[in-house]
């Protein structure tokens, strides 16, 4: 990597840092469905429009990782917060169908540009200052900070939107342009001319070697089948709360801690790595989540709220730990690439298993579909933690 000075190589990485925790506080979740609602769009037509965006993020999920390890991060970070500068307007102002539909095709380039490419700058730039030992710490640190202020931002959004559900989106805007104006201040490292695969195929040949066949396809592999779980029970949280009777009116509340929660699990990592090995701590989320999950379904009173805060602590461990232990077994070449793959399996991953939950749920109970998935996502923590390649070191 080139020599940048160690004083402008800091002076990037808080612009970094500051952009991302920017782009992380996030106030319009808590409303992000009343705002299409409010404008007489039909949930069938909301989740079309969602489905674009989805749908675009997925297809351009590999060439927007290229695109990211051979112009660089820096661009496509600041180009993917340029074109949610310009989806956000669209979608507060406009309720004209072909018009969210565009927006919500920016939206999905805009974060397939992000993917992959915010995680590669911020080890690279660790590894630029000779700091990479301090990932798991500052990554942690990052979430942290990320529950505190994703905990005003729901309760701050849910404020406004119970004004109008716009006020809390353009809030969001305005955080946007503030993490867009930090992006430009990022300096980043460059990788050696040697060091780069010299056509696009040959970088995703190797990239995909990495992925299926390096030291690192264990830890990408689980990375992509534990997330499965996570991702699924995340969605199972709305109906979990109705079911026990929490009041819509508190699920803003909620959501604000549990961001608190994962920001203490992620946070929790670098002590955990002093004291265990890497084959454990890989074991606690997902057996975490599966008691979690195994007391969802059994439990159906109202204090069962609690459970969410338990899953959101393992999910910051699940992915602090496991950015680590893959960020530590890619090159700097190839990283954007290497973790758009993975994202990519992960959402195939998603569509494929996902949906055959949901019918267990509807076909039998919520119950039963929480408890599968304890099953489910214990069997994958047990096998990981048996398979576990005795070459791999922490």
């Amino acid at each position: 990597m080139n020599a940048l000075s160690n004083k402008d190589s800091e002076r990037g990485f808080r612009a970094l840092f500051l952009s991302l925790l920017l782009w992380s506080t996030q106030p319009h979740l808590v409303v992000f469905t009343l705002l299409f609602l409010n404008k007489g769009i039909s949930l069938t037509q909301f989740f079309v429009i969602q489905s674009v965006g989805s749908i675009t993020a997925l297809v351009l999920e590999l060439p927007t990782g290229i695109l990211a390890d051979r112009l660089g991060r820096k661009f496509s970070i600041v180009t993917s917060l340029a074109l949610g500068l310009v989806c956000n307007p669209l979608f507060i102002l406009s309720d004209n169908l072909w018009v969210l539909y565009s927006a919500s095709f920016l939206g999905g380039l805009s974060g397939a540009l992000r993917s992959g490419a915010d995680e590669a700058l911020f080890f690279d730039s660790l590894k630029a200052m000779k700091r990479e030992d301090e990932y798991t710490r500052l990554n942690g640190k990052l979430r942290k900070w990320s529950g505190y202020t994703g905990l005003a931002a729901s309760l701050g959004g849910g404020a406004l939107g119970a004004i109008n559900p716009s006020l809390a989106w353009w809030c969001w805007e305005a955080l946007v342009a503030l993490a867009f104006v930090s992006a430009l201040f990022i300096t980043e490292p460059k990788v050696a001319n040697h060091a780069r695969p010299d056509s696009v195929f040959s970088h995703l040949q190797e990239s995909l070697k990495t992925v299926f066949r390096s030291h690192a396809r264990f830890f990408v592999m689980y990375a992509v089948s534990v997330w499965l779980f996570f991702g699924t029970a995340f969605w199972f949280w709305q109906p979990y709360l109705t079911s026990i009777g929490v009041p819509v009116a508190w699920f803003g509340v909620l959501y604000a801690l549990t961001g608190v929660a994962g920001g203490y699990g992620g946070s929790a990592v670098a002590w955990l790595e002093r004291r265990l090995s890497a084959k454990s701590i890989l074991l606690i989320p997902p057996l975490l989540l599966g008691l979690t999950l195994a007391g969802e379904a059994s439990c159906p009173w109202i204090l069962g709220a609690l459970f969410l805060l338990s899953q959101s602590f393992a999910s910051g461990i699940f992915f602090v730990s496991t950015d680590h232990m893959i960020h530590t077994r890619i090159e700097s070449a190839t990283r954007a690439t290497v973790l758009s793959v993975k994202n990519m399996l992960s959402s195939l991953l998603f569509a494929a298993f996902s949906p055959l939950l949901g019918y267990l749920a509807d076909a039998l109970s919520l119950s039963y579909a929480l408890a599968a998935m304890a099953i489910g996502v214990s069997v994958v923590g047990l096998a990981c933690f048996l398979a576990y390649p005795r070459q791999a070191t922490q």
